[in-house]
């Protein structure tokens, strides 16, 4: 009876050691993923995030559940993020300046560019000079021969932000003084130019174009290094003469220390999504251009980025 009870004993501690291997320590993914948006929804961000989740849920085998948390120009889920646990469960699709700007603005974050691993870059927009199609102002240097022999002002999302900084730089090259004016979100900021509440503004293009396309808004320059094939009709900054190339990128990241066989499944799976024509068709539709870099290449380039805006914002304070 002994024996029995016993040999009962052992094959209920078997079968709970292999349940526990199977339900803990099996093949990634065996549950749903959160995927974090640190903005609002509905916004560029979320919607672009919502088409990638359901390609790479696919690719994965498991969904992919995109939540919005928001607060403080996204710091607060990218805070989140940072502290997730780093088991493959808790991602992130964000923007560059989260990372990559804002903790030179904001006193105690929790974290740094350092607080994630890189899994790929989706797509990326540059931001740009704009002004009324009815302005006097039809090239760049119209409107900073304007800045140098008077005043103009300048609508940007407010400060922290890619479009904030870039009219920093690109008028401090420029030797120009301006008046900023600060608009709360893209839509706000457009209805201010179309209204002639300031000179010129500076956003991404799809937050604009259709305004682009019927005369309503005209577009001096971009910010990409090199023409863009969405708009090659727009001449960017560097043409103009000024030492500048920005992008607003969209990526995903994880908490770091990610294990190696987790972080290549991510990273596969994310790449098959954005490669599908769900994403591809959305960014096409969206005037936004896909911009695919892995894990390795993204990362270089948010330390490059940190850097060069670092050096921006050290001479704002001075």
């Amino acid at each position: 009876m002994k024996k029995e009870t016993a040999a009962i004993a052992m094959a209920v501690t078997l079968a709970a050691v292999s349940l526990g291997a199977c339900g803990g320590n099996g093949a990634f993914p065996s549950k749903e993923i959160t995927m974090t948006v640190p903005f609002g929804s509905g916004g560029s961000a979320d919607l672009l995030a919502r088409t990638l989740a359901e390609p790479a849920g696919t690719a994965l085998g498991k969904n992919v559940v995109v939540t919005n948390v928001t607060g403080a120009s996204g710091t607060v889920g990218t805070a989140q993020t940072a502290d997730a646990d780093a088991d493959g469960y808790n991602l992130m699709f964000v923007t560059s300046a989260p990372i990559t700007i804002q903790p030179y603005f904001m006193e105690g974050l929790t974290y740094t560019a350092d607080s994630f691993d890189y899994l790929c870059n989706v797509a990326s927009e540059p931001t740009c000079i704009a002004v009324k199609g009815d302005s006097p102002y039809q090239t760049l240097d119209d409107l900073i021969a304007a800045g140098q022999s008077g005043t103009i002002s300048l609508g940007n999302t407010g400060v922290g932000t890619l479009h904030y900084l870039f009219q920093i730089e690109l008028f401090r090259q420029a030797g120009v003084d301006y008046k900023q004016v600060a608009f709360e979100g893209g839509a706000k900021l457009v209805t201010g130019l179309l209204g002639g509440n300031v000179d010129a503004i500076s956003t991404v293009v799809s937050e604009m174009y259709d305004y682009v396309e019927s005369g309503e808004i005209r577009i001096l320059a971009v910010s990409t290094a090199e023409r863009s094939d969405l708009y090659p009709d727009i001449p960017t900054v560097k043409e103009c003469g000024y030492d500048l190339a920005m992008s607003l990128d969209f990526f995903v990241v994880a908490p770091a220390g990610l294990p190696d066989d987790v972080k290549k499944t991510l990273t596969d799976a994310f790449q098959t999504a954005e490669e599908s024509d769900a994403v591809t068709g959305y960014l096409t539709n969206a005037h936004v251009s896909s911009e695919y870099m892995d894990g390795d290449a993204l990362k270089a380039k948010v330390q490059d980025d940190s850097e060069a805006y670092k050096a921006i914002v050290d001479s704002v304070k001075q």
